[in-house]
């Protein structure tokens, strides 16, 4: 049972530190009309499980500078409103978009990224402009393949195929794609975990997540977390605990509310003190 377990000061703390970040971020999307509206998965989170996965792998690779549904003003479809350009990098002033890799993905991503750098550079303020004077069409970014959670003996194949438009298309699993494997023991204790969770997603608070973390039997879990190297946790953790909740029979498997849940439990776990 959730919910019994007493907080101590320090994690108080971590509790306290986690949501003055989430504060900071919605602070600074308000104020200002371009910004990451989704940085901390404190607010709505939109589109396919392909698409958020390779935004979170991205800001994983990129602490700090990458961003994801970045606000832009006046870049939306009527031209009226403000649009979200998939992934920014606040650094090297890079946008990108994400589409499936397929000729209509390729041209609309084409389409939207330029329509995204053309508003970004009359709105929206350069923060490095040392690195670059302008807002660009993105070129850093290297191959990437994640879990695919439908389909374990496939991949999905994040590539750049214009500047600033990232596709996705499925592949064989490749080797890439599991680095590190997840110990069976953790697979199994994550499992359990998720079966509970499933059975109320909307009411795991940051509080229980952590109750959790802190129990003994779950050490194993936040030990594996913490040393897991940063941005394969992405590739494989976010994955494996999605494929787990179809396996665990939640229902869940096309719900981003999974893939959220992951990156909270990852957010905490990294904070906890071993």
């Amino acid at each position: 049972m959730f919910g019994s377990y007493q907080l101590t000061d320090r994690d108080r703390e971590i509790l306290e530190e986690i949501q003055r970040e989430d504060d900071e971020a919605d602070a600074a999307y308000l104020n200002n009309p371009c910004g990451s509206t989704l940085k901390y998965g404190n607010l709505a989170w939109k589109g396919p499980i392909e698409h958020v996965m390779i935004q979170i792998d991205y800001m994983e690779q990129n602490q700090y500078y990458g961003h994801r549904e970045y606000s832009i003003p006046y870049s939306g479809s009527s031209g009226q409103k403000p649009g979200y350009a998939d992934i920014v990098n606040t650094l090297t002033n890079e946008i990108f978009e994400i589409k499936p890799d397929n000729p209509q993905g390729r041209a609309a991503g084409e389409a939207e990224v330029q329509n995204y750098v053309i508003k970004a550079n009359l709105f929206c303020p350069i923060l490095n402009a040392s690195i670059s004077p302008i807002w660009r069409k993105g070129f850093g970014y290297q191959p990437r393949y994640l879990n695919y959670p439908l389909n374990p003996t496939l991949s999905i194949e994040a590539k750049l195929t214009a500047p600033g438009v990232i596709v996705y298309d499925y592949v064989s699993r490749n080797p890439a794609t599991q680095p590190i494997v997840i110990p069976q023991n953790i697979a199994d204790k994550l499992k359990r975990f998720l079966q509970e969770a499933a059975k109320n997603l909307n009411g795991i608070t940051p509080e229980i997540i952590l109750e959790i973390l802190k129990k003994p039997e779950y050490k194993e879990i936040l030990i594996y977390i913490k040393t897991t190297v940063v941005g394969a946790v992405v590739a494989i953790f976010v994955g494996t605990i999605v494929e787990d909740f179809i396996t665990a029979g939640a229902g869940m498997w096309n719900d981003v509310q999974s893939v959220l849940l992951a990156y909270k439990l990852i957010r905490i776990a990294r904070k906890i003190p071993i």
